[in-house]
């Protein structure tokens, strides 16, 4: 195997630093998007395991998922909603309020 020309290193290495230099940018650029996906498919993922729950009549796991999501988001109205019917479910009183938070959030 022939050797490398020490000219021919440096732009080597000046290339692989280059390459390296570049990606930490695109990972720092990328990073709010990222996690902002990431927080959108989380919840979506939490909101359906909570409907499952519910409709497996397990409304407490669906009350836990439900109140997950609404402590990033409060406007969410479908995990709105399965917080209304798991309270519901469990005969608290607090079901109503939430009904009420339901019908301000869906016109």
């Amino acid at each position: 195997m022939p050797a490398i020309q020490p000219g021919r290193r440096r732009r080597i290495l000046y290339w692989l630093v280059a390459v390296a230099v570049a990606g930490v940018a695109a990972a720092i650029f990328a990073r709010p998007y990222v996690a902002a996906a990431y927080h959108r498919w989380n919840a979506q993922r939490l909101v359906r395991r909570a409907a499952d729950s519910l409709a497996q009549g397990d409304p407490r796991r669906a009350l836990l998922d439900a109140k997950t999501v609404l402590r990033k988001n409060l406007g969410d109205a479908e995990a709105t909603r399965i917080m209304a019917q798991a309270l519901e479910a469990l005969r608290m009183p607090e079901a109503e309020e939430w009904r009420k938070r339901l019908d301000s959030l869906r016109p």
